[in-house]
């Protein structure tokens, strides 16, 4: 053991003699604490303190190797080490306790868990854009260790490197659920995703397709699995959410009708969709070899899913070369076609499942499902005249049993 003002050449020079020594910084001077560098039988050497806990007892916290860590920094960290002691802290409680902290990962698990899966569905956007854009840049950080830089770095990748502003939005919320959903935990004191810079705004869409897009986007689903053509067909003909569409269950049909549950719907409410007779043909399509519960199995999973969507679209765009769209896009393009054909906007918005304002708005679904009925009864014969084929004598029966 020796003591000596510590330099950087000074703890270089020092060599191994064949038994572990310790050796003690004279410039170091904190009442209480011992600022040192351990140097091992064969010559590594690490840096620690000394002190004497709250209970007198003689501990030894490790501050790191002398060969990542300067001299400067591993002596900041005996600083701050004192004076927490000087405030009544514990060091290497602390210590232990972060060792046990949940890392992002962890988290994110926990999340899923617990909050994502009651979501409409089931949690699967989440864990999909945290699996792509959260988990491989943080995940394996303490909750604890990050910092509001982290999360700008996350969004503003999303949002400058891929140009992607509505993602890099949806990010920054599901960020904020993260780490607010640690918060109520008592995970982290302060959410690092507080005093974020304001969200860009995002321009309203107005992508509608055309006929000749309508045309060769319907010729173009014949060469793509059933289930895949089925899903953007349906949601072109009844003007309903894709994921509503793409989790569709055998048990909600009735006959020509699609019960859907609130538990399913972006504004939880239920919703009755009137099913035309090229809709009623592209179910029907699902019942060969029909297994499960729901009417468009996935590859991967219970049903189609939006990375499934996702793919459709992308291989759709690159093949049609035109405007880009999206599945959101093809409910637009048929709610402005109702109202080309002269369909009120009242019936568009329940066709649509928007919410009425008012005090009729309880009685307005049933009030107008026949002319909802009418309404996507007269999109079906214009997207066959658009589309260039008949439209099908389907018979109404009870597909839905069974």
């Amino acid at each position: 053991m020796s003591r000596f003002s510590f330099t950087k050449k000074g703890i270089e020079a020092l060599k191994a003699t064949g038994r572990r020594e310790d050796h003690y910084d004279l410039g170091f001077r904190l009442a209480g604490v011992s600022f040192g560098v351990r140097v091992s039988e064969k010559g590594s050497k690490e840096y620690f303190v000394r002190y004497r806990d709250k209970y007198k007892k003689q501990r030894r916290m490790s501050l790191g190797d002398a060969k990542v860590k300067s001299l400067e920094k591993a002596r900041d960290k005996a600083t701050k080490i004192a004076k927490a002691l000087g405030d009544g802290g514990n060091p290497a409680e602390e210590l232990h306790q972060y060792k046990l902290a949940q890392t992002v990962d962890e988290l994110c698990d926990l999340y899923l868990l617990d909050h994502a899966k009651f979501k409409k569905d089931e949690g699967a956007e989440d864990k999909r854009r945290l699996k792509k854009d959260v988990r491989p840049y943080i995940g394996q950080m303490k909750v604890c260790d990050v910092r509001r830089r982290d999360i700008i770095a996350l969004i503003e990748r999303v949002s400058i490197d891929r140009k992607a502003k509505v993602s890099s939005n949806r990010l920054r919320a599901l960020l904020s659920k993260l780490f607010n959903f640690a918060l109520e935990r008592e995970l982290i004191e302060r959410s690092p995703c507080a005093g974020l810079p304001k969200k860009p705004k995002e321009a309203p869409k107005e992508r509608v397709l055309s006929e000749k897009e309508i045309k060769a986007l319907w010729a173009w689903l014949n060469t793509e699995p059933a289930a895949n053509a089925a899903v953007f067909r349906l949601i072109l003909l009844t003007a309903q959410r894709p994921m509503e569409v793409a989790r569709m269950e055998w048990n909600e049909i009735q006959g020509d009708i699609w019960e859907i549950p609130g538990a399913k719907t972006k504004n939880g409410r239920s919703q009755t969709v009137p099913l035309s007779a090229l809709a009623l043909k592209s179910i029907e399509s699902m019942m060969h070899g029909r297994r499960g519960r729901f009417v468009f199995p996935g590859e991967r999973g219970e049903h189609v899913m939006p990375r499934t969507l996702q793919h459709v679209t992308e291989r759709a765009n690159e093949k049609l070369k035109g405007k880009r769209f999206t599945p959101h896009d093809l409910r637009r393009t048929a709610a402005t076609y109702l109202r080309k054909l002269g369909i009120s906007r009242d019936v568009v918005g329940s066709v649509l499942n928007h919410t009425h304002q008012g005090v009729t708005a309880v009685y307005d679904r049933h009030d107008l499902l026949p002319e909802m009925k009418e309404a996507l009864h007269k999109w079906c014969a214009e997207v066959a005249r658009i589309s260039e084929i008949e439209v099908p004598k389907v018979k109404v029966r009870a597909i839905g049993r069974g």
